[in-house]
């Protein structure tokens, strides 16, 4: 009888998981949002059904009612998702279940916001561990002066997930993915892998966690495929070698630290119907900035659908109502409930209409100890504020500068506090084949004015409504004719030489004074007349030396920064 031949043990089971939930307070629903021509999960799936190493892909997420899109999806792609019953902050228990109920002996953990997930990289993971049995935990080397950039994957056994959910005992421990396994590194068998040299580079964040880095994957997809190149972590990293300056779209965004205060943000905001949206984008690109800068979420008290839409869009959480007027209809959105939101934020900040008021009594409606900060608006009320910033060249009130003085209010005014939508600071063609950009809310006014460019053939551009590309239209212009207010800063900031055409006698004052701050010639106009008269002789001159104007957003977070934390004092 001849020897029986010993077995092979079986093959180890390896499971990526895909850990996302929709709720995130930065950018909600980052997972499913537009990178290129997909969502960003999609492009992890994809990636990781080209391995050759892995038995099963899951998505594992929360049982909750905002992760439904992502369980449907899930269903859609043909995966199995866990939905995780318990704790919705125990990220740790929600792997380690996802593991057991999958029997998953190597478990890929993978970060539902790293679009870049490597197939190649992943399959050597999954390699080395199967040939060391004795390994529970991977580490991989990087060498000097460079990192791997294999974002958002760790390898691991089944066997240190269990461990380290049992030692996780500290909310921050359970709420992020395993960082007790660094924490008490002794107690895990590590193995050091080495990747091929192409996964390396120069540190800089692969994840979406903003719209600067959703911005910032978008750039780097739409200049690969102009070279119809394939969106790849191997091609994102060569392109990055030869043109660093991409970096910048998100290189300052805020790396989160493991134990964190929690800080949140309030913008009450007027906009749509006759406020326009000034305010509103003014506040939003600040918000933005804040969210990016610090990681502090921001919600939005707005009642406009429009307004609720744009905000939305940009990964900002909303609720219906406002502030000292009457609240308009809507549709679809969480009414404010005040007393709530204010006891769950540290800082409120109120940007309506600058001839707008508030009652006498508003700061006593207030929770004691909330800072408040004013924009654009030196109305009376606004001296019961902590932080009074005024962008731009408007005049502030004696009484104002008084308190000032005495140390009651902080004061932020001039260029010094001027807000800038990123897309009209970034650098831009200098190509300019429009002579006039034309934005009036006033049918009657664009209707006289398109008619006399046509006839004089000029090279216009007459918008009713705002626009997305409004930036990348005002930068191919000459010159741009609006109401006075936010977007004649703009216009500066990209070479066009702003012309004003007041709604009110105020916005004519306002206008004169920025005019005369900035060097230039009064170039506004009431009627069509005074229009048409001004424009003949500017449209055939030599286009005019324009000052330059940049973006302090920072500057104001320095100051919103000092507000909360003498608060938490």
């Amino acid at each position: 009888m001849s020897a029986l031949k010993p077995t092979a043990p079986p093959r180890e089971k390896a499971v990526a998981f895909i850990v996302a939930r929709l709720s995130s307070s930065r950018l909600p629903a980052k997972q499913l949002r537009m990178v290129g021509d997909k969502p960003v999960v999609q492009w992890i799936i994809d990636n990781l059904r080209r391995c050759h190493e892995l038995d099963e892909i899951v998505i594992a997420t929360v049982a909750e009612d905002e992760n439904l899109p992502l369980r449907d999806y899930a269903e859609h792609q043909g995966l199995p998702c866990f939905w995780y019953q318990g704790e919705i902050d125990h990220v740790t228990t929600r792997l380690r279940r996802a593991a057991e109920h999958y029997q998953a002996d190597i478990c890929l953990l993978i970060s539902g916001d790293c679009p870049l997930v490597d197939a190649e990289a992943v399959d050597l993971l999954v390699s080395a561990l199967r040939q060391a049995p004795e390994a529970e935990v991977l580490r991989i080397e990087n060498p000097e002066e460079t990192v791997c950039m294999l974002e958002g994957v760790h390898a691991v056994r089944r066997t240190a997930w269990q461990r380290a959910d049992d030692l996780s005992v500290r909310p921050e421990q359970k709420e992020h993915q395993f960082p007790v396994i660094g924490q008490q590194s002794q107690l895990f068998s590590w193995l050091t892998v080495h990747l091929p040299k192409k996964f390396y580079a120069q540190k800089h964040r692969l994840s979406v966690d903003t719209l600067a880095d959703l911005e910032f994957m978008n750039t780097l997809h739409d200049q690969l495929q102009a070279h119809n190149k394939p969106f790849s972590l191997e091609n994102v990293l060569a392109l990055l070698e030869t043109r660093p300056q991409l970096r910048g779209i998100n290189d300052h965004v805020y790396q989160r630290q493991l134990i964190e205060t929690k800080t949140r943000l309030l913008f009450i905001v007027d906009a749509g119907g006759s406020y326009g949206l000034g305010h509103l984008t003014r506040s939003a690109e600040l918000a933005r900035q804040i969210v990016e800068r610090k990681g502090w979420p921001v919600t939005f008290v707005i009642d406009d659908d429009v307004a609720c839409h744009y905000l939305e869009q940009r990964g900002f959480r909303t609720h219906w109502g406002t502030l000292g007027r009457p609240t308009r209809s809507g549709t679809g959105q969480p009414t404010a409930d005040f007393d709530t939101l204010f006891a769950e934020h540290s800082l409120l900040l109120i940007d309506i209409f600058d001839q707008r008021s508030l009652p006498e009594n508003w700061r006593s409606q207030l929770p004691g100890g909330l800072p408040v900060v004013s924009v654009g608006n030196a109305q009376p009320w606004a001296e019961q504020t902590d932080l009074l910033i005024m962008p731009g060249v408007s005049r502030i009130p004696q009484p104002v500068r008084d308190l000032e003085h005495k140390q009651q209010l902080r004061v932020v005014d001039g260029l010094d506090a001027l807000i800038l939508r990123r897309e009209f600071f970034v650098p831009r063609s200098s190509e300019k084949d429009l002579d006039l950009l034309v934005y009036l809310h006033h049918a009657e006014m664009r209707q006289q004015l398109a008619q006399w460019l046509e006839q004089e053939q000029i090279s216009a551009l007459v918008l009713n409504e705002f626009c997305p590309d409004m930036a990348e239209r005002m930068a191919r212009s000459r010159f741009y004719l609006g109401g006075f207010g936010t977007a004649s800063y703009e216009a500066l900031a990209l070479n066009a030489c702003p012309i004003c055409w007041p709604h009110s006698a105020v916005n004519r004052c306002d206008a004169l004074r920025f005019y005369t701050a900035l060097s230039l010639p009064p170039l506004l106009a009431e009627t069509p007349e005074q229009l048409i008269q001004l424009l003949r002789p500017l449209l055939s001159q030599p286009p005019l030396e324009l000052p330059r104007v940049q973006d302090n957003s920072a500057r104001l977070i320095k100051q919103m920064v000092e507000l909360i934390i003498g608060g938490e004092n």
